[in-house]
């Protein structure tokens, strides 16, 4: 029987670089082999395993179902390893796809600049991906737990693991068609649409209505930003949106806020774990926040 002491991990490296290049040359030429030595470690794991991990053609190379099994956690158990290597070492290995995750409800121009800027800084390191999340608690969770490596909220951290950068505030009203008188008789005459992932943002925003004395009978909670807009366009609902996503969608034309004094002020934090403070990817989110400050 085998153990796992008996496994050849630079082998299970071998295929794991492979398998992600699609390529014995390519993966050849960045483990910096040749591609008989990678294809001779390759067969050498598929014995050990008893398994055939790829289908092998003059000019084609593709993963069987195993390869594909194998290669699913071997990507994780690797980028995880690079993060493990990343907390300690004062020099990256890199390789780790960094994620982050954002309040779905709220404008993305505010923070596209920064996104932007980070996986420009970061790509020589590895990839970026861009998540929602439900509520700022879930939000902590997952940074605390490592399931995340940073996150935008409307709030200042409870936990004293994570720090955090104050990135601005934007106010946020409600919209209608110009065709509609929206309130009458401090009622809302149309449903109020909301996202059903923005839990934190939903709280305000009925508080808010609560607080002016305006009833609002119907809502409706709907995933898709771009058919809440269709819905408001078409004098079927109302819509929360900041000045900036007005400006953006070019909506300014086409929608009307339903009352000015109906507002609320969103706060906008970049959270992380202060564990994490000598990871690459949180090095370089806090060089483009100095940048971005001193711009």
């Amino acid at each position: 029987m085998r153990r796992l002491k008996d496994i050849n991990w630079n082998q299970f490296y071998y295929f794991f670089e492979v398998a992600k290049h699609g390529s014995m040359k390519k993966a050849a030429s960045n483990l910096k082999v040749t591609s008989a030595t990678l294809s001779e470690q390759i067969k050498n794991l598929e014995e050990v395993l008893k398994v055939k991990l790829f289908k092998r053609s003059p000019r084609k190379l593709t993963l069987t179902e195993e390869g594909r099994s194998l290669y699913f956690y071997a990507d994780q158990m690797f980028q995880f390893g690079f993060k493990i290597l990343d907390t300690v070492s004062p020099v990256s290995v890199g390789g780790y796809q960094v994620k982050i995750s954002i309040p779905n409800g709220y404008t993305k121009s505010l923070h596209s600049q920064l996104l932007q800027n980070f996986a420009k800084a970061y790509m020589p390191f590895g990839t970026v991906n861009v998540s929602a999340h439900l509520s700022h608690d879930e939000l902590e969770y997952k940074l605390l737990q490592g399931e995340l490596d940073w996150g935008f909220s409307s709030q200042e951290p409870r936990s004293k693991e994570l720090g955090y950068r104050y990135l601005g505030m934007s106010d946020f009203y409600f919209y209608c068609s110009q065709k509609v008188d929206a309130i009458q008789n401090q009622e809302l005459q149309l449903p109020l649409t909301l996202h059903p992932l923005d839990k934190d943002l939903n709280l305000e925003i009925l508080k808010l209505f609560e607080s002016k004395s305006i009833r609002c009978e119907e809502i409706s909670y709907i995933e898709s930003k771009q058919m809440a807009i269709d819905l408001c366009l078409k004098k079927l609902a109302v819509l929360g949106l900041t000045g900036l996503d007005i400006k953006t969608l070019g909506l300014k034309k086409h929608l009307k806020l339903i009352s000015p004094q109906l507002k609320t002020q969103l706060n906008h934090y970049v959270i992380w774990k202060k564990s994490q403070r000598k990871m690459v990817s949180t090095q370089k989110l806090i060089q483009v926040l100095d940048q971005l400050r001193t711009n």
